[in-house]
């Protein structure tokens, strides 16, 4: 029997054996969810989760690209665009030239030149 302990989204299935394989009903299986028992009542999809984590972006997930860098670093200022030397919190490899933005010297400069 499920109850509040034992079944997150109430879906009358226990979480912990096979018998539910998305605790939070976000659509990401819980194996490859970051936040197997995070928020209720949302969907995974382009918009709420972009990144596809499993982990809402407006409540839950701090870095929205997973690029290994948080979504405040990205967005220094935190007015929702890239300004400057910011990188893109929605776009892991800011400058396209396939280093992503934690690993690349200069992440918005495509040439890598650091101008």
């Amino acid at each position: 029997t499920s109850d509040a302990g034992t079944d997150h989204d109430g879906d009358g299935c226990q979480d912990a054996d096979a018998e539910d394989d998305d605790d939070d009903n976000d659509g990401v299986a819980d194996n490859d969810d970051l936040c197997p028992k995070g928020d209720l009542d949302w969907t995974s999809n382009g918009v709420t989760d972009f990144d596809g984590d499993g982990c809402q972006d407006t409540t839950e997930d701090n870095d929205d690209d997973n690029d290994n860098l948080l979504d405040t670093e990205e967005d220094a200022n935190g007015n929702g665009s890239v300004n400057g030397n910011e990188t893109d919190p929605l776009d892991p490899d800011t400058d396209d030239d396939l280093l992503q933005d934690d690993v690349d010297p200069c992440p918005t400069d495509p040439t890598n030149s650091c101008n």
